[in-house]
């Protein structure tokens, strides 16, 4: 906890501002998300029985968009199924929508559960309603997809209001063009997708999560580390949220007060390649990453390399410790290493 107190305080900030699970009182609302929040407005108050879409990449902000919508105060009257497995079968499911909406089901089969699910219809109060959120719905298969397109009917036949959002990437809209998925295409009613961002929305992004935070862009990076950061981030809010933030860890281990050039170009350097490293240090036997560590300081003369590798032979007990041409008394050649 102390850290994370000094890490942000160093940049005179209230908060940590790059948080990689955006909270819904500091979203940024792009074109694309603002689009995105009234689709799935309209489709969780004005379509029961029809499936809301919300599709983007990885890292676009769908899941941040979603709890900013349903923390809205007309949305208080709502129960939440969330699913997060998409490898789920439907009657695992229903189990899991069950529980979420607080019953232990008994049942064994699943028209049982389809009953209990009946059952919790008719205990709903009025105006109140169930929302299914399935994540990573382009990995469901086609025989879950169709019976959740059964499920959906509840919200039609029933009193109260069922809504079911499917969140996923944009390879779902391929499969839904599919003959075999016409029925199910047809019962999507609002639908949105949420695209990368633009540049300059990228930096509106960054300005307005650091002055939630009490900073100025202008005041923590740098115009041409900023640029960079922007440049390799592809438009994705949780790229940039990684990139700035592993910028700030950098800065304040350096002890400055702002990012600049190179400390920008240190953090995505340590983003993009970091698997390459890893496997780079796995692969190389200890005398070579030893060798791979020196050589790649290029602060260190040739002289000292060769100094370096008759103490490493010596340690390991291939020759003796010259300490004569070294200039030095053996029984202080532990001075010379501290050195």
């Amino acid at each position: 906890m102390e850290t994370e107190m000094y890490f942000y305080r160093h940049f005179n900030l209230s908060r940590l501002p790059f948080e990689m699970v955006g909270q819904p009182n500091s979203l940024y609302l792009s074109e694309a998300h603002r689009e995105g929040m009234a689709a799935l407005e309209w489709g969780l108050l004005h379509e029961p029985g029809s499936f809301t879409l919300l599709m983007g990449d990885v890292g676009t902000g769908k899941t941040t968009l979603i709890n900013a919508v349903l923390s809205r105060r007309f949305f208080d009257l709502t129960r939440v199924a969330y699913i997060v497995d998409p490898k789920l079968g439907f009657e695992e499911m229903l189990r899991v929508i069950l529980e979420r909406l607080g019953y232990l089901p008994s049942a064994v089969t699943k028209l049982d559960l389809l009953k209990k699910f009946e059952w919790v219809f008719g205990q709903l109060r009025p105006r109140e309603r169930i929302a299914i959120i399935i994540d990573e719905v382009q990995a469901l298969s086609d025989e879950t997809l169709e019976e959740l397109r059964l499920l959906s009917n509840y919200g039609r036949d029933s009193k109260g209001h069922l809504e079911i959002l499917l969140v996923g990437q944009p390879e779902l809209l391929t499969r839904l063009m599919a003959p075999s998925l016409l029925q199910f295409h047809q019962r999507i009613g609002a639908r949105a997708v949420l695209n990368r961002l633009q540049r300059d929305e990228a930096y509106e992004y960054i300005d307005h999560k650091l002055r939630d935070a009490g900073g100025t862009t202008n005041r923590i990076f740098a115009k041409n580390a900023l640029e960079e950061i922007v440049e390799h981030s592809q438009g994705i809010p949780r790229q940039l949220n990684l990139l700035c933030n592993n910028a700030l860890i950098r800065a304040y281990g350096a002890g400055l007060q702002r990012v600049s050039l190179n400390v920008a170009r240190a953090a995505i350097n340590e983003y993009e390649n970091l698997d390459g490293a890893v496997e780079e240090f796995r692969e190389l036997p200890l005398g070579r990453r030893i060798l791979h560590s020196i050589t790649g300081n290029t602060a260190i003369p040739l002289t000292g390399l060769g100094l370096l590798g008759l103490v490493g032979l010596y340690f390991l007990g291939v020759v003796g410790l010259p300490g004569r041409e070294l200039g030095v008394c053996p029984r202080n050649s532990h001075l010379m290493l501290e050195e």
